[in-house]
This record gives C-alpha cells, sequence and structure tokens, in this order.
C-alpha cells in the first residue's frame, strides 16, 4: 500500500512539471493577455477629480467626477457643451468627452452677497434714450436672503402742445436663485392731453410657463378718464413689460460677474462656465 501510495505521488508531480514546461514552452513570460480593445474613450473632467479613460466597447454609466463647490450634470461630446452623450454609449472610435458643471447655489448665494458688500448692499443704474424719449431706473438691494427689486420705465413724448406719458412699475421681492417666489406690486400708468388712466395690482406669485414668467395680477384700483386703455390691456402690458425687465436684468448681471443665476437657479440660461 505505501509503495502504491508513493507511485501515486511521483505520478502526480510529473504530470504537474509537464503541464508547467508546456506552458513556459508556449511562452516564456507566461500566458497571453487578452487582446485591448482598440479605442479609447477619454474623460475631460474641465478642472474636476480625474476619471480613468475606458477602453470597453460599451461604456454603461456616466462616470463621477467631483470639483469643489460644483454639482456634475453630465457629459458632452463637444468642448462648447452642445451635444450631450447619453449612456450606455456604444465606442466604435477614440474621441473625448467632456464635463458639464453648475455652481452649487450655496456658493452662488455667497459670492452674491460678497458682491453686493463690495456695492453697499445696492445696485442702481438709469438709461435714457432721447432718440425714443424713453427711459428707466432700477434698484436691487439684499434683505438677509431675498432680493429687493425696483425697477421703472417711462415712455415720454410731451411736447408744448402735446402730452404722452407712460409709466410701468415693479417692486418685487424674492429668494435668492428662485424668481417664482417673487410676490409684490405692479402699476400702468398712462397720461395723454386726451385724458388719463391708472391700473395698481399686487401678486403674491410668479409662475414660469416654459421660457416665460408670469405674475398672478391682482387688481387693486383702475381708474381711466377719456383714454381708450382697458384694465384688461393694462394687465397686459405689464405681463408683456416683466420679460423685457428681465431679459435687460440678465444681461446686466452678466455684465456685472454675477450672472443671471440670482434670477432663477434652475433655469437654462446659466453660463456654467463663467
Amino acid at each position: 500500500m505505501k509503495k502504491m501510495s508513493i507511485f501515486i505521488a511521483m505520478l502526480v508531480s510529473l504530470t504537474m512539471l509537464f503541464s508547467l514546461s508546456a506552458c513556459k514552452n508556449d511562452n516564456d513570460t507566461g500566458t497571453t493577455p487578452p487582446e485591448q480593445y482598440p479605442y479609447t474613450v477619454t474623460f475631460n473632467t474641465k478642472g474636476g477629480s480625474a476619471v480613468e479613460p475606458k477602453n470597453i466597447e460599451v461604456v454603461l454609466y456616466s462616470p463621477t467626477s467631483i470639483k469643489e463647490n460644483h454639482i456634475l450634470e453630465g457629459w458632452y461630446f463637444d468642448e462648447k457643451l452642445t451635444v450631450p452623450v447619453e449612456f450606455p454609449l456604444s465606442v466604435d472610435s477614440s474621441f473625448t468627452v467632456y464635463a458639464k458643471w453648475k455652481e452649487t447655489l450655496q456658493s452662488m448665494t455667497a459670492r452674491f452677497e460678497e458682491f453686493m458688500q463690495e456695492k453697499e448692499n445696492k445696485i442702481e443704474k438709469t438709461k435714457t434714450d432721447n432718440s425714443l424719449n424713453f427711459s428707466y431706473e432700477y434698484s436691487i438691494q439684499t434683505i438677509g436672503k431675498a432680493i429687493h427689486y425696483i425697477w421703472k420705465e417711462t415712455y415720454d413724448s410731451s411736447t408744448n402742445d402735446n402730452t404722452y406719458i407712460q409709466t410701468r412699475y415693479f417692486n418685487i421681492r424674492f429668494d435668492f436663485g428662485d424668481l417664482t417666489t417673487g410676490y409684490g406690486t405692479a402699476s400702468y400708468s398712462m397720461r395723454t392731453n386726451s385724458g388719463y388712466c391708472y391700473s395698481y395690482y399686487d401678486f403674491s406669485s410668479i409662475e414660469q410657463i416654459g421660457n416665460i414668467y408670469r405674475m398672478d395680477l391682482n387688481n387693486t384700483g383702475y381708474t381711466n378718464s377719456g383714454l381708450d386703455v382697458s384694465e384688461k390691456d393694462a394687465q397686459n402690458k405689464l405681463q408683456s413689460n416683466f420679460d423685457l425687465v428681465f431679459m435687460d436684468l440678465k444681461q446686466e448681471f452678466t455684465s456685472l460677474g454675477v450672472y443671471s443665476y440670482i434670477l432663477d437657479y434652475n433655469y437654462s440660461y446659466y453660463n456654467v462656465n463663467n
């Protein structure tokens, strides 16, 4: 029995030795690794933490990256961030994709508060176009986490023989980054040689409908003498002017370096690269 065990042990040893020799003869460095996938996806994180390139046929999930005070919104095929990547992503060539970031609301709030402190907590602007007899003025103040915004637009073509003055006025407060929390008052007035019209409103909220905003105007006073301007006409004039007001403010904030985030953090006009 003992001789049989010795014989079996020797047989097993010889078999293993033969197997190892065969492997070494086939490849002196060991077994041949699988062939690497020929195409590579490179991830440009645009300031975020690094993401390793991927040499695979399909990238199943969006890779994660971290950037201080920012949220990763997705990946794009172009550096201008106009063509989004959808996952799973098939890889049939080598290419680079780019990260799109959005600054956090907390970071933007702090940045805006610092900006306002440098402006002594108030921004004022006036503009006059003599060729159009047009002028407007506005002021912005911060009150805690809220924005207090006053806008007045006047069109005045009065002469010695004729009087025509039209004014739209808004007094709004809203939380930083969310215009839909807005509430306040608005008014429309027109005065000519023929008569006058005054219409006053308050509102408790602002609704976003597609790419525009609408105030839930509640008429608190309407007076008309000699003019063909209904209360509905006055309301429509305020609503249409409301959009123009914020288009101008977006441009103004961008030029000041604080951008349009303060109007609506979730709206599509933010510029993530600034």
